[in-house]
């Protein structure tokens, strides 16, 4: 499925811009899978931290490359279908960050009771590019319990996808806002060490470590098919 993702993001941007995030056990095989990449998009990460720490190494060395650049963070084990929908509404959220500092998450109609999954509790409609409405989140929920996740359904709270949309610059400073596990640990960015920011910082999910806790999320619900066949 990582070749599927890649060439998804391959409709979006040329090679030079992608970048793969993973722990160094799929080194080798990525590389084999991934031909058509350069070697500067493999970015192996020294220590499995999560997905806060893959991240913020990503989105740090990026703003480097270019100060402007939007990111789009994808999963390789997800489905979506089809993928015509996907691409424009991910050209949709760009426009929209064009004006809006914010930090963009794509949600989901839940079809189920599950616990495996991030809640979005969706606000008002700030935007409207196309057909497109963006939303900011009034509160994000990571893999609650049963009981919390029936009461969230009722409240007509969104899955998170996992799948995510902003600006390197606003990525950084809301973790400089938010997270200081991993902001006081960032000048060894800066000093190109991160095997000893990786060795520093703790294990944490992107979900806990800036969406439950930042007021600057917003949301477009999907209007394509989308399945975590990993969950």
């Amino acid at each position: 499925m990582i070749v599927d993702t890649v060439d998804r993001a391959l409709k979006l941007v040329p090679p030079e811009r992608i970048r793969i995030l993973a722990g160094s056990h799929l080194n080798e095989s990525l590389r084999s899978l991934l031909p058509e990449l350069p070697a500067e998009s493999f970015k192996i990460e020294p220590q499995v931290r999560g997905t806060a720490a893959a991240l913020t190494w990503a989105s740090w060395d990026i703003y480097n490359l270019d100060p402007e650049a939007v990111i789009l963070s994808l999963h390789a084990d997800h489905i979506i279908k089809p993928e015509e929908k996907f691409l424009s509404l991910v050209g949709d959220i760009v426009s929209v960050l064009k004006t809006h500092d914010l930090l963009f998450t794509i949600s989901v109609n839940p079809d189920r009771e599950e616990t495996g999954y991030g809640y979005i509790e969706p606000g008002d409609c700030f935007a409207i590019q196309g057909e497109t409405k963006s939303f900011k989140v009034n509160s994000f929920k990571e893999k609650p319990d049963l009981e919390s996740v029936k009461e969230y359904l009722k409240k007509g709270y969104l899955w998170n996808s996992g799948i995510f949309i902003w600006k390197a610059k606003v990525f950084i400073d809301e973790i400089y806002s938010t997270t200081p596990e991993i902001s006081d640990f960032m000048f060894y960015l800066s000093q190109n060490r991160p095997i000893d920011f990786f060795e520093h910082i703790p294990t944490m999910t992107v979900d806990e470590g800036i969406l439950e806790r930042s007021s600057r999320i917003a949301t477009v619900l999907a209007n394509f098919q989308w399945d975590d066949v990993g969950t």
